[in-house]
């Protein structure tokens, strides 16, 4: 099976962006866990949706280090339904639509901003 071309792409930005000097950049964003304010996560992305080339939110590390830190499996379970959450809120009410509105899969369908 390949690799599909946005996990490779996010496995480069991750490690580049720790090391030599640690830092976020415009298409990453590092969280230790899972914030209680839902619209904080919506407003991160809803930022890379409006990205060129889109971004990517690694959870168990450090917000300031990136030290890695882990989340446990509850928090990972957590993390999914949240995204799915506010992924489906977002294409209910037509911020998003289906890159590909022919494919019946949803587990891994990826999405475009609505004017796209």
């Amino acid at each position: 099976m390949t690799m599909k071309h946005w996990i490779a792409t996010a496995v480069d930005s991750l490690k580049a962006s720790l090391g030599p000097i640690a830092h976020e950049s415009n298409e990453l964003d590092w969280k230790q866990n899972l914030s209680p304010k839902k619209d904080r996560l919506a407003r991160h992305l809803s930022a890379f949706a409006n990205h060129p080339n889109g971004g990517v939110i690694v959870f168990g590390l450090d917000e300031k280090t990136a030290r890695p830190l882990g989340i446990e499996q509850a928090e990972a379970e957590a993390v999914v339904r949240q995204l799915a959450n506010l992924g489906r809120d977002a294409l209910n009410s037509g911020r998003i639509k289906r890159k590909d509105p022919t494919s019946s899969s949803s587990k891994f369908a990826e999405y475009v901003p609505y004017w796209a």
